[in-house]
């Protein structure tokens, strides 16, 4: 039990850091390329980034879901929604009360929401 689901920890792990960093270079490019607002940027990284988490999670970390790929995907990005808003909040605080560089606020928010979205959908999602 615990091997199994350590095993899944670290894939989940791996996959979430190649989404982090496909989000992160997703912010950079409309943020700093385009000049939208980073906070907008975060949100449009935030469905490039989870639809590439999604994807590896259901086929690779969670092999054998029970849920189908539509509801699957439903609970997913609800989960990964609320932790957006915790992104959000997370990142909007850093930058414009500690004057943190946007990259920097969501490197720092993307390790508050991993624990919570990894909880979540591995008793939700992908049970």
């Amino acid at each position: 039990m615990i091997r199994k689901h350590g095993v899944k920890i670290v894939k989940f792990g791996m996959v979430s850091g190649l989404a982090t960093v496909i989000d992160i270079f997703v912010l950079w490019l409309f943020t700093s390329v385009f000049g939208v607002y980073y906070l907008l940027s975060a949100v449009l990284a935030f469905v490039v980034g989870s639809t590439t988490n999604y994807s590896m999670n259901y086929f690779w970390t969670f092999s054998g879901a029970k849920h189908g790929k539509a509801k699957g995907l439903a609970s997913f990005m609800g989960i990964g929604t609320a932790g957006l808003v915790i992104t959000l909040v997370i990142m909007a605080s850093l930058v414009e009360f500690l004057g943190v560089h946007y990259l920097v606020a969501r490197i720092i928010a993307a390790f508050v929401t991993l624990f919570w979205n990894y909880v979540l959908n591995s008793i939700i999602t992908f049970k």
